[in-house]
């Protein structure tokens, strides 16, 4: 039972000088960005969607917010980083078994 102890404290003075109980920075804006807008103006994203697309539903989690677009062209999610203020990446859903959606 000693040596369990002596064991976890010699781990825990090694975590702690390898810096095991720091976060990761949180990412930054990009400052370029924010240099291009005046101060108190909101960054404006445009994202580009299919005619007679509509906003399906919305779910955030953190610095990013996936957007479901429903669209008669065939449905797709876009995840947005709030942070950076851009798009992350675009999934086009397929119905199983159907034909791919055209873009």
């Amino acid at each position: 039972m000693g040596g369990l102890i002596v064991i976890m404290t010699a781990l825990l003075i090694l975590g702690l000088t390898l810096g095991w109980n720091k976060k990761a920075p949180s990412p930054q804006p990009d400052p370029a960005t924010a240099a291009a807008r005046p101060a108190g103006e909101p960054a404006v994203l445009e994202i580009e969607t299919a005619p007679e697309s509509r906003l399906y539903t919305l779910a955030g989690d953190g610095t990013r917010v996936a957007l479901h677009i429903a669209a008669p062209s065939g449905d797709e999610i876009v995840v947005v980083d709030t942070i950076a203020n851009r798009v992350l990446s675009r999934i086009k859903l397929k119905p199983q078994g159907g034909p791919s959606p055209t873009p």
